[in-house]
């Protein structure tokens, strides 16, 4: 079942798209958790320092490709929202989900 973007999830990749870490790193709860490159972020301060490491280093671009409902979380809903992701050095682009 196909579901629109939640609002922040819009903000967030927005946010990336123009190099704003700090409006990035706002879509975050104080208590959130990022996985990425096999280091975990939790907090918003560490979360927006890897937003801006990761800026700098990757100029991202971040297009969504589409958003479905994959059931339910015990207090939210789970979407998964495959995306394609352009590095700004890169000629190519990833699909990742």
């Amino acid at each position: 079942m196909k579901t629109s973007l939640p609002q922040v999830l819009s903000d967030y990749y927005a946010a990336v798209n123009d190099g704003r870490t700090d409006d990035a790193a706002a879509c975050f709860t104080a208590d959130a958790l990022v996985h990425d490159e096999s280091q975990d972020r939790q907090g918003q301060e560490a979360i927006r320092a890897w937003i801006a490491e990761t800026t700098q280093k990757y100029h991202p671009q971040v297009e969504i490709i589409g958003i479905q409902e994959a059931g339910g979380g015990h207090w939210w809903p789970r979407a998964v929202c495959p995306v394609r992701f352009r590095a700004a050095q890169c000629s190519s682009s990833i699909r990742l989900r």
